[in-house]
């Protein structure tokens, strides 16, 4: 006979959780190990005018995702806490769409759209591994109007790639830590 336990979770999920900076890190780690031309950082600094491209990106706008309609966090599920036995965590959860945008500066047009075309493809490529990690979905959603930028006294090539994405806030509450706190607080106020 099989015995189910309910408190182990059966459903279908990533390897983790993620949220934006996670994003970017595994993008940042498959690039640099592609050996891909630019460097993947938060903004562009005087620093990174040496001649190779900089990807900067920065986070465009991020609300509760409308195909799910959570307007807050819900329930998920109840799981046996994998460190304590005998102790129960509550998983909470929230879709968010993030629109993050990645501006590419370069000393050339060429080099510029080059690296910009890439980044796209890059990204499509490996959907399915960003998923794996966290990310629920990725979709392109726009690339903005080439621009120069001139600033340091120095004139750069300007793309402006859009993209939505779409993460699970997960909050686990440990349902013994709760208790006991509501307990203190019982004491605390009887005491007083």
């Amino acid at each position: 006979m099989i015995i189910i336990d309910p408190y182990v979770s059966d459903r279908l999920k990533s390897d983790k959780a993620t949220n934006l900076l996670g994003f970017v890190d595994e993008l940042r780690m498959l690039w640099d190990s592609a050996g891909k031309l630019g460097n993947i950082k938060r903004k562009f600094q005087k620093d990174d005018v040496d001649g190779e491209p900089t990807i900067a990106y920065r986070l465009y706008d991020r609300y509760p995702e409308p195909h799910f309609k959570e307007r807050a966090p819900r329930e998920r599920e109840t799981i046996r806490d994998p460190y304590r036995d005998g102790e129960f965590v509550e998983i909470h959860g929230q879709f968010f769409t993030v629109v993050v945008e990645f501006s590419i500066y370069a000393l050339e047009d060429e080099v510029a759209d080059e690296v910009t075309s890439e980044l796209e493809d890059f990204i499509f490529n490996y959907k399915g591994y960003f998923k794996k990690k966290g990310v629920n979905n990725i979709f392109f959603l726009r690339q903005g109007p080439d621009e120069l930028f001139d600033k340091y006294k120095v004139h750069l090539a300007k793309r402006t790639l859009y993209f939505d994405i779409t993460i699970e806030k997960i909050i686990p509450k440990m349902l013994n830590q709760i208790g006991q706190v509501n307990v203190e607080a019982n004491v605390h106020e009887r005491l007083n």
